[in-house]
């Protein structure tokens, strides 16, 4: 700094002795106004030149100064002490950068970083264990190397679709990981990879009991609920009230066992996608829901419909009527006596909308994230009182993931509530 303070004040000595000179001459031919004003002109001149050649520097690519760059002592002096501490950010920058790509080699999981063009450029050693990289892969396309059309077509979304994505690796399909898609640079991302085997082999242990339990029960209480049915229809036996509270608990413990049988089904052909072709119509569907919908009412509400009858949409029709079914029985079963149900199937900015909406006592917002949960009831109480097994918008969710849909949920407490399923159109 104190050196380009002194190539400065050296500068001014200069530009003073030339006007200096310029002045003397003047006087001696007496013209000092024209030659001091000749003598600012070249100086004027100089430095514009100057200034516009260190422009174009500055905004080019360039990291050396261009060849016979003759600017002032001063401000040479000025861009070698910038230039030298750029360099040295770099250096610093660049070490600190390598310092923890080196310690990526330590990280249990895989990590892979790719350029904008999904080629691989560096990973560590756990994606050589786990995914069975090496270097003959760097260069190439990640998607070649896991070999995963899902994959593929989830990168090339730059993980738009959802925030992460489940794999399996291409060495061992006993192995599986989620992987996520972070940017770090303008063109380069990191593959986050996390080892999930453990998580997915506990979760199936818990469904696989769930089914074999469910299985299990199913035949012993349809032979208990055939029994019950009989000697409730006694009204003259002293035991009748018993067996008649005994016969709407089997009931509702049947329901129960259905629903998990259901969920189980939905979860097991979740971990095997396929595309569906098949074509519904919808509006026939609803025309059988709605006969469930009138005789679970009892005529306590005003049901109405909106249907478009030739909206017909890709998927598989017991799922959808699942899905259907218990919106709307939820709606018969929460919204008070005299209340209004609306149900509408329609198209709506490019998709197809199944939509129920009731003017019921709604549900606390605090609780809407957590609807589809399993056994998540708002209200306890409410629910035990007016049936449903807790396992209702669960499967809802299910159905509607394996569509490719989505569920939206509008609802306050005191003002009714809004259950929605947003489908894709055939695509033609």
């Amino acid at each position: 700094m104190q050196q380009a303070q002194k190539s400065f004040y050296q500068h001014l000595l200069t530009l003073g002795i030339s006007l200096f000179v310029a002045v003397g001459l003047g006087w001696f031919l007496g013209q000092i106004l024209l030659l001091l004003a000749i003598a600012l002109a070249a100086w004027l001149a100089w430095y514009i030149s100057i200034s516009h050649r260190l422009s174009n520097w500055l905004i080019s690519d360039s990291e050396t100064k261009p060849a016979k760059f003759q600017s002032p002592k001063y401000l040479r002096t000025a861009l070698n002490i910038n230039q030298r501490r750029v360099t040295t950010q770099s250096t610093e920058q660049q070490e600190k950068f390598s310092a923890l790509l080196d310690a990526t080699d330590a990280f249990p999981e895989p990590l892979v970083f790719i350029d904008a063009a999904f080629n691989l450029l560096k990973f560590n050693p756990a994606a050589v264990n786990s995914l069975g990289f090496d270097q003959h892969n760097i260069g190439a396309s990640v998607c070649d190397a896991l070999k995963q059309a899902e994959f593929t077509h989830w990168l090339e979304s730059r993980g738009l679709e959802a925030d992460h994505l489940k794999v399996t690796s291409p060495v061992d399909n006993n192995l599986s990981f989620r992987v996520q898609l972070l940017k770090y640079s303008e063109d380069q991302y990191l593959l986050a990879f996390t080892d999930i085997t453990k998580i997915q082999l506990q979760s199936q242990i818990r469904h696989d009991f769930v089914a074999n339990v469910s299985h299990e029960l199913r035949t012993p209480l349809t032979v208990l609920n055939g029994y019950l049915e009989v000697l409730k229809a006694d009204l003259t036996d002293p035991n009748h009230e018993v067996f008649k509270n005994l016969y709407k608990q089997t009931v509702s413990m049947n329901d129960l066992v259905t629903d998990l049988l259901e969920l189980a089904r939905l979860q097991d052909e979740s971990g095997s996608p396929k595309t569906i072709t098949a074509m519904v119509d919808v509006s026939l569907l609803l025309n059988e829901l709605s006969q469930t919908a009138t005789e679970l009412s009892l005529d306590q509400h005003k049901i109405d419909y909106s249907i478009d009858k030739t909206l017909i949409i890709p998927g598989k029709k017991r799922d959808l009527k699942s899905a259907f079914g218990n919106l709307i029985a939820n709606a018969v079963r929460y919204t008070q006596a005299g209340g209004d149900i609306h149900i509408s199937w329609v198209r709506q900015a490019g998709a197809a909308v199944f939509e129920v909406v009731d003017n019921g006592p709604g549900i606390d917002s605090s609780d809407i994230p957590r609807l589809t949960e399993r056994f998540y009831r708002a209200d306890a109480g409410r629910n035990r009182t007016q049936g449903g097994t807790g396992l209702g918008l669960a499967i809802v969710k299910h159905v509607v993931e394996k569509h490719n849909g989505r569920l939206e949920i509008e609802s306050q407490a005191g003002t009714g509530s809004t259950f929605r399923i947003i489908l894709p159109l055939a695509k033609i």
